[in-house]
């Protein structure tokens, strides 16, 4: 018996029911029986002995038309064994029956979840993975407690090849064979793998359930299985491969047959068999390492702890060399980079952040660090799934590795963020796992904050709370508008951690959470979520009874959350003063939906939606900040404060949701940001201009409003407004733009690019390039791009001179700096300089981050034909990877004549484009998404409809009707603004508002 090798005490009675003589094992290889299967229509099917009394009265004829049939039924026809580790190839997804009859809904299958009858306890998984094949192989085993009676083992799989593979189940309590009634079903639509048995299984035993022989496919990119290349520092030429799992959430089913389910957790024994010269990495140090006759390695791997499916990780690699450094109690960590860590700082610099990630979490929560090792492995690419593995931790290529000296500050932020949060789901995501995946975003928001706070530890000189809202909250804001699922949805996307609107919205909504909470209470509340559901599951329900407890009940967390969670988008407050007939002064606070103009589907799904919002708000005059919990739709309070005084809301900036005030409160607040400007946060400044030109482009406000709301930024000192009043601007000068039949016949975004570069011009001349605060160098960095971009004369003509002296004579460009002055080179260079450029993106020992700006800075030349060749370069061998063809798409897009030639090329080569990247629908998405940004004209529009007409794929012709509506929008928007934004750019000097009133 076996099952002692995993240490479990048994639940429930142990039958001691001796087996079924007819009991006998037979070997069933999946879609190897002659025979066709019955169908499935019918789910229960009634037990041999039922049928066998029902014929038998029915006569002896018929008993021995039963027995013939009982008898072909216990002796399939059967093809050769096949060898458990030989690998099959894949060449498509292959049923294991041949019935294609969909099961009706009372199937166990068809269930969102799997059947609670089996629980597993221990998995014993075999992969043969070789870096040089497109599929590999593996086996498992799967050891399970039966806590109900079921004729049914189902399992999740997906893309798994399972002809020729073998299954087999086996009663570990009494040592017995299970004889498996039908060829197992693979079901493609469920995702499942259903075993069905010729008995049903004795509860309180535990069976053994093994799949021998299957096969797999590397995919292109997540989930599952995936592959990715990145050069080698040494020498450009030549690729180092990497071979990565990302199976967070519902991957792991895409690498071998399991219960992919997160409450379902179990230990994992893993073996890894690999040609020799690559290095296998998991979970667990290595155990033991075997050389077999055939020149490959066996690897075997300890247990792991009891966690779910999602959380095991594997990587397989050469030409990656490793730096390690023993901490406290005996735990290594170790980073490993595709150049030599003697040679390059960056890896001493990563190490290093990965320790210190380690001991301040620690100091931050009650539980330590408990992983006897830590692997670090990078993983080449714009975007990397978030995989960050008990024990094993995949970060993007260029989030990892940073050089204080040589990386800009933004970089190394980013650096420290990326490795703060892979350490973080130790505790959050590793140790406390959710128990499905509706609430994945919460674990994800936890352990989010917890690097941010990390970050704060190690560098007090940074405002984290500034930086949180600079990169997660307000691309959150922005994203959520376009969403089509609640934040409880977003489990079910592969892609979670990316999208900005699923880690930002959690991160928001618990931030908000501090607004009626203190920070003491819900620092409490993590430090018993941690002692209560370590190495256990949680759901947020249990979450929020935590935080409530915490508070000693006095807030029910769990009805002031739940709407912001399982409700689309979010509302806007709008707050303004009105005098009554017996001149009385009232306040009021009116609570509405966010959406922008236009946008009808979603308009209309948010006309009855109400939240709970803590509206936090104080005037000029007074001193404390006041709480008003918004539960209705609206409140009038009597005003106790001067009309000649501002009235502010979401005063820590804390609250997700944006605030409207009315036209006389905007120029009051806009009049003190110009002269007391400092006297507010940082945040709560950025937010106010946030919220003016998105209220714009809801039509709550008109454009002079929020273009006053920028008059005081040459006085701005923190990056952080400069950062939102820039994205703002963005937007406006790109559809402005885009409206114009050509530059030279839109002088109003020439003015408007006047506008920003003279004020960001004027910040710089107090400042140097080599300021040594952090928010100096991202203010720097953030205002000479903005100058650039919008062609001051005189910062752009220094970048032209620091960028031809790096060109002739290699001097260094200051870090924080060097990616506007590569663009600026570009743009005013001829074909020469490009191809200069070109070479140098291709040069030996260049750093990912360096590449990344090379080939993002070719995209900023103004030439057309040189933009349509760069594009092509993706078709050919120029040695662009999957993962940087999206970026250059991106790149190429920030200008008006990139916009264009990539609409015109996008259109000309559709069909190109899907049939060589048709695996890979990320890129595909990623180019309709960037292409499509900023189109305005009657012409765009008709183009957008004849274009979506022709494209099949259901994914896509999603993003093409968000396009269509977008580009209403910004026609909308221009209708709507452009008179007024012409008007107040004649006059950049006076003081311009609204007449108009607007009333909530």
């Amino acid at each position: 018996m076996e099952a002692e090798e995993f240490e479990i005490s048994i639940l429930g009675p142990v039958s001691t029911a001796s087996p079924s003589e007819n009991n006998q094992s037979t070997v069933n290889h999946m879609g190897a029986v002659a025979k066709k299967p019955r169908s499935r229509g019918h789910c229960c099917l009634k037990y041999v002995r039922v049928l066998f009394l029902f014929l038998f009265l029915a006569g002896l004829c018929s008993a021995g038309g039963y027995f013939i049939w009982f008898w072909k039924k216990r002796h399939p026809v059967v093809e050769g064994e096949v060898n458990n580790y030989e690998e099959v190839d894949y060449y498509d997804v292959v049923p294991s029956g041949s019935d294609p009859t969909v099961p009706s809904d009372d199937c166990p299958w068809n269930a969102e979840r799997l059947p609670s009858d089996l629980l597993p306890y221990g998995y014993k998984i075999t992969l043969k993975l070789n870096l040089r094949r497109k599929q590999f192989s593996g086996s498992v085993d799967i050891r399970m407690r039966c806590m109900e009676a079921t004729e049914y083992v189902v399992l999740h799989a997906s893309q798994i090849n399972s002809s020729g593979a073998k299954v087999e189940l086996s009663d570990l309590t009494t040592s017995e064979n299970i004889e498996i009634l039908e060829p197992t079903e693979y079901n493609e639509k469920q995702e499942v793998f259903v075993i069905q048995l010729l008995q049903k299984l004795t509860p309180g035993r535990i069976y053994k359930v093994s799949i021998l022989g299957y096969g797999g496919r590397v995919r292109p990119e997540a989930p599952g299985m995936y592959k990715r290349t990145f050069r080698n520092g040494v020498k450009r030429r030549t690729s180092s491969q990497l071979l990565v799992s990302s199976l967070k959430p519902m991957g792991a089913r895409y690498v071998f047959p399991c219960m992919d389910d997160p409450a379902m957790k179990a230990t994992f024994d893993v073996t890894i068999e690999h040609p020799k010269g690559q290095t296998a990495l998991s979970n667990m140090p290595s155990k033991t390492k075997t050389v077999l006759t055939d020149g490959w390695v066996r690897e075997e791997f300890y247990r792991t702890p009891k966690m779910s499916t999602h959380l095991l990780g594997f990587a397989l690699f050469d030409g990656l060399t490793s730096l390690e450094a023993v901490i406290s109690r005996g735990r290594v960590v170790r980073v490993w980079a595709p150049f030599d860590p003697e040679e390059n700082p960056s890896v001493e610099v990563a190490l290093n952040t990965t320790i210190d990630a380690i001991h301040n979490i620690e100091q931050l929560v009650p539980v330590e660090y408990q992983l006897t090792k830590t692997d670090v492995i990078p993983v080449p690419g714009l975007s990397v799934p978030s995989s960050d593995y008990c024990g094993l931790l995949m970060i993007r290529e260029t989030a990892l590795f940073c050089d204080g000296q040589e990386s800009s500050m933004s970089q190394q932020l980013k650096c420290e963020l990326a490795i703060s949060k892979a350490v973080a789901h130790n505790w959050f995501g590793n140790s406390v796992t959710v128990e499905w995946w509706d609430d994945l975003w919460l674990t994800e928001a936890l352990s989010t904050m917890l690097a941010y706070e990390s970050v704060a530890y190690q560098r007090p000189d940074v405002n984290i709370c500034d930086l949180q809202w600079d990169e997660m909250i307000q691309p959150a804001m922005a994203a959520d508008i376009f969403s089509r699922v609640d934040l409880s949805s977003y489990g079910h996307a592969a892609a979670i951690g990316e999208d900005p609107a699923v880690g930002g919205k959690g991160i928001g909504l618990l931030r908000m959470l501090d607004t009626i909470i203190s920070d003491k209470e819900f620092l409490k509340a993590i430090e018993n979520v941690l002692a209560r559901f370590s190495h256990d599951n949680m759901n947020r329900s249990q979450f929020w009874d935590a935080v409530s407890e915490a508070t000693g009940f006095r807030i029910d967390v769990a009805a002031f959350m739940e709407p912001w969670v399982t409700q689309l988008g979010y509302p806007y407050v709008s707050i303004g003063r009105y005098q009554e007939r017996d001149e009385s002064r009232n306040q009021y606070f009116v609570q509405l939906p966010f959406y922008y103009s236009g946008f009808v589907s979603f308009m209309r799904h948010l006309q009855t939606i109400t939240w709970e919002i803590p509206v936090t708000w104080k005037s000029e005059g007074q001193t404390d900040t006041r709480l008003l919990t918004m539960t209705e739709d609206k409140y009038i309070i009597p005003d106790e404060t001067s009309p000649e005084e501002w009235v502010l809301g979401n005063l820590d900036s804390r609250g997700f949701y944006r605030v409207n005030y009315d036209n006389k409160n905007w120029a009051l607040l806009a009049d003190y940001l110009q002269y007391n400007h400092t006297l507010l946060e940082p945040s709560v400044r950025a937010v106010l201009i946030d919220d003016a030109f998105n209220n714009v482009r809801g039509s709550i406000l008109l454009i002079p409003t929020a273009m006053e709301m920028t008059r005081y930024l040459d006085k701005e000192e923190n990056y952080v407004p400069w950062r939102a009043a820039l994205d703002a601007l963005h937007y406006v000068k790109t559809v402005v733009h885009g409206s114009c039949p050509s530059s030279s016949q839109c002088p109003y975004h020439c003015r408007l690019q006047e506008y920003i570069a003279r004020k960001a011009a004027r910040v710089l001349k107090r400042h140097t390039f080599y300021e040594t605060s952090p928010e100096k160098r991202l203010l720097v960095a953030v205002t000479f791009k903005a100058a650039c971009q919008n062609g001051n004369r005189n910062v752009t003509k220094r970048a032209k001179i620091m960028f031809d002296r790096w060109k002739r004579k290699r001097v260094r460009i200051p870090p924080d700096i060097r990616e506007s002055v590569i663009h600026v080179g570009i743009s005013a260079g001829d074909e020469n300089v490009w191809w200069h450029v070109w070479k140098q993106s291709n040069a030996s020992a260049i750093s990912a981050q360096d590449r990344q700006i090379f080939l993002c800075g070719l995209a900023a030349s103004q030439q057309e034909w040189v933009l349509w060749r760069y594009l092509r370069y993706i078709f050919e061998e120029k040695g662009i990877t999957v993962q940087e063809a999206s970026l250059i798409f991106k790149c190429v897009t920030q200008t008006k004549v990139g916009r264009e030639t990539a609409w015109k090329f996008v259109q000309g080569n559709w069909e190109k484009l899907t049939s060589k990247y048709a695996d890979v629908p990320s890129l595909l998405k990623a180019i309709i998404q960037s292409t499509l940004t900023g189109l305005s004209t009657d012409q765009h529009f008709q183009q957008l409809e004849h274009f979506s007409s022709s494209v099949q794929e259901k994914y896509l012709r999603d993003l093409l009707d968000d396009a269509v509506h977008a580009t209403r929008l910004n026609q909308r928007y221009i209708d709507r603004n452009m008179p007024y934004l012409q008007d107040w750019l004649k006059v950049p000097c006076a003081t311009r508002v609204d007449t108009r009133e607007t009333n909530p």
